[in-house]
């Protein structure tokens, strides 16, 4: 049994977590999927004898998304990260805006009643038409690649449904509730990653706080500057005014206050002598602390809070375990009932024609209730 984790490129949202695992429970050999937004890596265990990384990072990609052995190529920088967000926002913000200039040009030649109801047969003209369908595509451009994965795999997730709905709304002449829908599921998409965004950041801010090098006492009192991750339990290391503490360990020798905001949020100093415990990123005021190391920088109190934030958010919620659920069993029951209502009812009182409207018109119904349901 073999486990790789990927660094995922695109993956900005628990949906498209979901869609890997989904994804990827389906290939003969994977045994656990475990995807973390935040981090954007995908955790993948299979059986090496069935299965390889390189077939995995084929088929991630056939989502839409990019994927990596984590090591083998450069991570993605948080400015990408943010310029990814800010894409995805943008596309969202023009869609919608596509919208409004498409209903408020319709409302123009016959009222806002008739344009958001088509009443007395309101057909959008052919330029609202126009900005109705340009909604559809910009605001719906990262959906296409997801919906596409899941109709390739047989599988019917909120995309495909999305999907089907935007285009069956299409069909009967909804335009307005087909633009409608493909926004508001891309703005829920864009604020979840904005969210995703944030929770990165705040992570990214704690890593920072930690001090890569440490000064460490060697044989006969000389000291030497090293990369903390060197550094092992039981040395001793010298803190300068001014400096951070690189690691959590003991004071041994000297006396100094320590500012301990960054990991406690203490806004007084607090004072240190020898006995007292220090934390690996807090800063040292006023004296030259000698500490004697007593975990690794990888065990570090700021290190584990760290892992904990980005457990934690990797973690999916009651809310969101429930949604998940809800969408793997409602997706296929109305895809399984607009096709019934389709087919049966014309067998037995024929107007196939109507029948075929009151299917696409079940799809459009039900699609902005599972965008609604999303926690």
């Amino acid at each position: 049994m073999a486990r790789v984790v990927f660094d995922i490129k695109g993956m900005d949202c628990a949906d498209e977590g979901i869609l890997l695992r989904r994804t990827l429970d389906d290939v003969e050999g994977v045994d656990e999927v475990i995807p973390n937004v935040v981090e954007r890596t995908l955790t993948v265990a299979f059986r090496e004898s069935e299965t390889s990384p390189a077939k995995i990072v084929e088929v991630i990609e056939k989502t839409g998304m990019g994927a990596s052995i984590r090591g083998e190529a450069d991570r993605a920088s948080p400015e990408i990260d943010r310029r990814s967000e800010r894409r995805r926002a943008l596309l969202s913000g023009v869609g919608t805006a596509l919208l409004i200039a498409g209903l408020a040009y319709h409302a123009s030649r016959v009222g806002w009643a008739a344009a958001l109801f088509q009443q007395d047969d309101a057909v959008p003209p052919l330029l609202t038409r126009g900005l109705y369908v340009a909604a559809i595509v910009v605001a719906g451009w990262f959906v296409a690649p997801r919906a596409m994965a899941g109709i390739r795999g047989l599988r019917s997730d909120m995309y495909v449904l999305m999907t089907v709905a935007v285009v069956g709304a299409l069909a009967i002449g909804e335009w307005l509730e087909a633009a409608t829908v493909t926004v508001l599921f891309s703005a829920s998409l864009a604020l979840e990653a904005w969210t995703v965004g944030r929770a990165r950041d705040a992570i990214g801010a704690l890593t920072a706080l930690t001090p890569q090098r440490a000064r460490v006492i060697r044989e006969k009192g000389r000291e030497e500057l090293v990369g903390v991750e060197t550094v092992a339990p039981g040395d001793r290391v010298v803190v300068k005014t001014g400096e951070q503490i690189p690691l959590d360990g003991v004071v041994i020798a000297g006396e100094s206050s320590v500012n301990q905001a960054p990991i406690t949020g203490e806004s007084v100093p607090v004072p240190k002598s020898p006995g007292d415990e220090v934390l690996a990123g807090t800063i040292n005021h006023d004296g030259v602390l000698e500490v004697e190391v007593r975990r690794p920088a990888g065990e570090s109190t700021l290190a584990r809070v760290s892992k904990l934030v980005s457990e934690a958010q990797a973690k999916r919620s009651p809310s969101e375990q429930w949604v998940e659920r809800f969408a793997a069993i409602y997706t296929p029951v109305v895809l399984a009932l607009a096709v019934l209502v389709a087919i049966v009812p014309p067998l037995i009182v024929g107007d196939f024609q109507r029948w075929l409207y009151e299917a696409l018109s079940l799809l459009v119904i039900a699609c902005p209730c599972l965008v609604i349901s999303r926690p």
